[in-house]
This record gives structure tokens, C-alpha cells and sequence, in this order.
């Protein structure tokens, strides 16, 4: 559980970071899974695989081949994996939240983003609230190192104290799931590196900016990615990634009604096709003729 300092470090920066969170071995497992997934991808040239609303589970990175697998993200892993159900399902992450969330906890979504070398464009800087907005904002992205992670493969950074603002993520009117460039030099000059070893947890708030720079090391960067949130926090928009698990109590008990929580003014998502979000900053970087637009929510 995280001490009084930790709780006053996520409350005025909007993340914490806390190190040797999860088990060498469950890190492992985690990983040993995730070559195996790796050697099926060499079977495929498209997304495959299946969500529960039949969108695909394994997204593969443009340039992606049988001789150069390219697998970059894993949706809802926990579906499909028990070595990941058996660390996210369980309180061994959720712990660390009581004094944010309270003492009733449940899963919302998962994924696993791999940062390929050689994987050019930048994590335009976002926040993740406003992709699955809930009735009150007790929601923390927790994001797992399964490997080291540096500023040379393109660690995430975030910016302190930018949970307490609301950022358009629009541009000409149409929902791109970036903030405007006009704030990438402003973020860039006071955003932390998160730096960490394998097995490091961090904790983000929902509202937090981040991002983070292209992989510029030999090595893939990966990075289990979770939502969890206060049990009485409920969608107010259909789930993007719907899973089996989706509200699932992790710790305490289940909330019968919804917490309400002004919070400052924000944008609702557009309507887009497909679950995932690289697709969408793909799509936005071909329609504004900016190729290195990258990518958003989910891949840092």
C-alpha cells in the first residue's frame, strides 16, 4: 500500500511510481507469454484474433512480416492469458490504490503496447480519461514495466500537475485522441521521465498528460497497461474495449449506484471505427498529411 508521501506525490504530480511493485517471476510469466503470441503473429498479415464484440485482439505494426514480427498490441490480454489474469484479477496491483480509490476497487480494461526499435513516430501527448470517460474521475491507468525502461527505448513521460487541466483533443473539429501540437513544447520542457526497472509500477492518474519519445534502442519496450477505478465510477460512453472482466471487484465490494463528481468541463469522444487508437492517429496523421503524427491512448 502506498505511504503518506506517495499518496501527496500522486495527488500534486498525478502519477507515483513505485518500485519492485510485482514479482520477478509474474514479470517472467508475463513475458514468456507474450514471445509465444510474438511467434503465432508470424502466421498473420493482418490484425487477428477476436474481442467479444469481434473486433480484433492482436494489432501488428505497418511493416510487420514472418522474418520481422511486429506485434504491438495485445487487447485484454487477461482473456486470453492466466499468467496476466492471475496478476491483474488478483489485489497484488489494486493494493497499492486503496488510499486513492478507496477501499472498493474494480477492473475496467487492459492491454499490452510492445515499442518496436526502429518504430519512428512519437506518443503524441494525451489523456487517457477522455477516451473512456466514467461518472467521476477515481480511475488510475496502473502501467507494469515488464522490461526496463529508459529514455533511449522511449520511456513515457508525464507532465506533474497536469491532471488538474482539460485539454482539447481535436483538431478541425474532428476527435484525432491528441492534444494540439501548439502544447507539445510546453509539455516537452516540464514533463518527467519515467524511468524504471522491470517490474516498476506506475501509477497515473486518469487525467494526467503524457507521452513518450520512438524507441531509439535494440530492444522492444513493453508495457502492460491497466485501468482500474473506484466501484462506484461507471461509463458514461460504450466501452471501446469491452471485456468479460469489465467491472469485475478486484478488492472490497460492489458499488449499486453511480458517484457523480463535478469536475471541470471535458469533450466527449467521436464515434470511431475499430478498438484501437493507433488505427485512429494513423487515420488523422493520413487525413492531415502530418505522417508523424503518432500514435495516443494506450501506447505509451
Amino acid at each position: 500500500m502506498l505511504n503518506s508521501k506517495q499518496v501527496s506525490s500522486f495527488q500534486e504530480k498525478g502519477y507515483v511510481l513505485i518500485d519492485d511493485a510485482v514479482d520477478q517471476q509474474e514479470i517472467l510469466n508475463i513475458n514468456s507469454q507474450i514471445d509465444k503470441w510474438v511467434h503465432q503473429s508470424r502466421q498473420y498479415d493482418a490484425n487477428y484474433g477476436a474481442l467479444i464484440d469481434g473486433q480484433p485482439r492482436f494489432d501488428l505494426e505497418p511493416g510487420h512480416c514472418k522474418s520481422s514480427p511486429k506485434l504491438r498490441r495485445v487487447t485484454n490480454p487477461q482473456e486470453v492469458s492466466e499468467a496476466i489474469k492471475h496478476t491483474l484479477l488478483k489485489d497484488s496491483i489494486a493494493k497499492y490504490m486503496v488510499p486513492i480509490l478507496g477501499p472498493d476497487i474494480k477492473f475496467d480494461h487492459s492491454k499490452i503496447n510492445a515499442k518496436h526499435p526502429g518504430m519512428k513516430s512519437d506518443i503524441k501527448y494525451h489523456q487517457d480519461h477522455i477516451f473512456e470517460p466514467q461518472t467521476n474521475d477515481s480511475v488510475i491507468v496502473a502501467l507494469l514495466m515488464l522490461n526496463d525502461s529508459t529514455e533511449e527505448n522511449g520511456c513515457l513521460k508525464v507532465v506533474p500537475g497536469s491532471h488538474e487541466y482539460r485539454y482539447p483533443h481535436t483538431r478541425d473539429g474532428k476527435f484525432t485522441g491528441t492534444i494540439d501540437d501548439a502544447y507539445t513544447e510546453h509539455f516537452n520542457s516540464n514533463a518527467d521521465l519515467i524511468e524504471a526497472k522491470a517490474g516498476s509500477l506506475c501509477l497515473m492518474h486518469t487525467w494526467a498528460v503524457h507521452g513518450s519519445e520512438p524507441n531509439r534502442s535494440s530492444d522492444p519496450r513493453r508495457l502492460l497497461i491497466t485501468e482500474y477505478k473506484a466501484a462506484d465510477a461507471f461509463p458514461l460512453t460504450p466501452h471501446k474495449l469491452p471485456s468479460r472482466f469489465m467491472d469485475a471487484v478486484v478488492l472490497g465490494c460492489e458499488a449499486r449506484a453511480a458517484r457523480h463528481r463535478e469536475v471541470l468541463d471535458f469533450e466527449l469522444p467521436d464515434f470511431y471505427e475499430g478498438d484501437s487508437l493507433f488505427d485512429l492517429q494513423e487515420t488523422a496523421a493520413a487525413e492531415t498529411g502530418q505522417s508523424d503524427l503518432g500514435f495516443a491512448v494506450g501506447a505509451v
